[in-house]
């Protein structure tokens, strides 16, 4: 049974990783574009100015230098491969997950993976 208190978590771990995955999304489109496809909501002669920025004159003091601390504590993570399955769900709960949007089936995953999480720290 799909309780308020259980939609507002899922709504809450979906937004927290769903808006790093739309930016993502976003961003792959964008690279798979051809130069000529790409648009801009900037102007050509505001652009040229800006690729003509000495390197020197851009300030990236707000920026930290990664030391030996930062690579000592690095870890090296690789991207999860999604597996297409078929899963029996209840039709209410998959027609809520549906009514969600775009990406529900991304939503179910990580609703599963915080669920795992959760167990795995009890």
């Amino acid at each position: 049974m799909v309780t308020n208190v259980t939609i507002l978590y899922i709504q809450n771990v979906f937004i927290k990783k769903g808006n790093r995955k739309q930016e993502k999304d976003k961003k792959q489109k964008l690279l798979s574009l051809k130069p000529s496809q790409k648009k801009m909501n900037i102007s050509p002669q505001r652009l040229e100015e800006i690729q003509n920025i000495p390197d020197s004159a851009i300030d990236t003091s707000d920026i930290p230098e990664l030391d030996d601390n930062f690579w000592q504590t690095a870890k090296m993570v690789k991207p999860i491969t999604k597996k297409a399955i078929s899963i029996r769900l209840d039709s209410d709960v998959l027609e809520w997950f549906k009514h969600q949007g775009k990406g529900y089936q991304s939503m179910i995953n990580t609703v599963l993976r915080s669920y795992i999480n959760h167990q795995e720290n009890l």
